[in-house]
């Protein structure tokens, strides 16, 4: 398989919460779905997250303990780890590449999915 055409490790639990927010588990699927397409089919989503914000995220969470912790929301994680915006405006711009600023669902994923990658180096190796 060709480099480009391999995905990250995911697991759903880096994109859902069940039971957050309202939501059900329809949409907990339908959000899921949507995640395995974009692995698939639009690579550069998750090694552009790995490739650009990891490494800035790896820094700062070095700092600070908890830097995200699951059961943060988007806001919360901002005030709490995030005041001085060191790692937003790195996360905002991955996302308008793949227009998803405005999906705080994804967000919230994908600094899940950082903090899941900083604890467990063997999960941002490219299978």
């Amino acid at each position: 398989m060709l480099k480009n055409q391999r995905a990250l490790r995911l697991t759903a639990s880096d994109y859902l919460a069940s039971g957050r927010n309202g939501m059900n588990q329809q949409v907990a699927s339908a959000r899921w779905q949507l995640m395995l397409a974009l692995q698939r089919l639009v690579p550069g989503f998750f090694e552009r997250l790995r490739d650009d914000v990891y490494p800035d995220y790896a820094r700062l969470a070095d700092k600070k303990p908890g830097y995200w912790r699951t059961g943060y929301d988007f806001s919360m994680w901002q005030s709490r780890s995030d005041a001085d915006r060191q790692l937003t405006p790195i996360l905002m711009k991955w996302a308008r590449q793949f227009n998803v600023e405005k999906e705080t669902w994804i967000l919230e994923g994908a600094l899940q999915t950082l903090s899941n990658w900083d604890k467990f180096p063997r999960c941002r190796e490219v299978t």
